[in-house]
């Protein structure tokens, strides 16, 4: 098989289950202890980066695994559930096994839409949870507001520049522009969000579409496809999602 239409890579599915695992065992450890949480955290983000690098030839390509590790593992200590950890954990070993074939395949073939497709769903996930995992620890510790801006700016505005980079050939300072401002604007958003009288799940599900709606603002231009028809099914499909999560949420009073 040409190794750009690879969908099976024996030693990333080696790793990806191995990760997984490691998951669990860290989960279940970590419970009772910052300490074990963070050291866990440190020792995959390391991981991801030296894998990243040796797989894909580039520490560029291990900036999603190594948020996707860093947001998995937080979140990971707030769900109480053992079958929940389960799931979470066999979805991000999965994604860890999507996002590191894509970037081996893009690191060879940088036009594979196949592999970039592979690498935007595990973006698009490291959003999520790395946006969930920053409210988690903002309602149950002791930090200060700022701290949801700030880390949302910057994941934010990390893994955009990442994708951009990748579909913006030579407009190195666009992406970063763009980038900063789609960091800009959510951090805006999420800190207005800590007043909305939801859970941090659903808080995390409409940011993840404001940002979805910016994204792809930011993709159609970048590949110079952006028209007024796609704007207006992007405000469609926002106000029609956030009207089905906002009605089917659980409100909690405000005090």
């Amino acid at each position: 098989m040409h190794k750009r239409g690879i969908i099976f890579h024996v030693p990333i599915a080696l790793y990806a289950i191995v990760y997984a695992v490691g998951l669990q065992v860290l989960a279940r450890y970590s419970a009772e202890s910052l300490v074990v949480l963070a050291s866990g955290v440190a020792a995959f983000a390391v991981i991801s980066a030296v894998v990243g690098r040796i797989i894909a030839r580039h520490f560029f390509f291990a900036i999603v695994p190594v948020i996707l590790s860093v947001a998995s593992l937080t979140l990971l200590f707030f769900i109480d559930s053992r079958s929940q950890q389960i799931i979470v954990s066999g979805i991000v070993g999965i994604l860890v096994y999507g996002v590191t074939l894509g970037s081996y395949r893009l690191s060879r073939y940088p036009r594979d839409a196949v592999a970039r497709g592979m690498v935007v769903a595990g973006a698009t996930t490291a959003i999520f949870f790395s946006y969930a995992a920053i409210f988690a620890i903002y309602l149950n510790f002791i930090v200060p507001l700022w701290f949801v801006g700030f880390s949302i700016f910057i994941l934010t505005t990390v893994i955009s520049w990442q994708y951009f980079v990748m579909i913006a050939h030579g407009r190195f300072v666009q992406t970063i522009i763009y980038s900063c401002a789609l960091g800009v604007v959510l951090s805006e958003v999420a800190v207005s969000a800590i007043m909305w009288p939801f859970g941090y799940l659903t808080t995390s599900v409409v940011l993840l579409m404001i940002y979805y709606i910016l994204w792809d603002l930011g993709q159609s231009f970048f590949l110079e496809r952006l028209s007024k028809t796609r704007l207006s099914v992007n405000v469609i499909f926002f106000l029609a999602m956030a009207a089905l999560v906002l009605s089917s949420a659980q409100w909690l009073p405000v005090v």
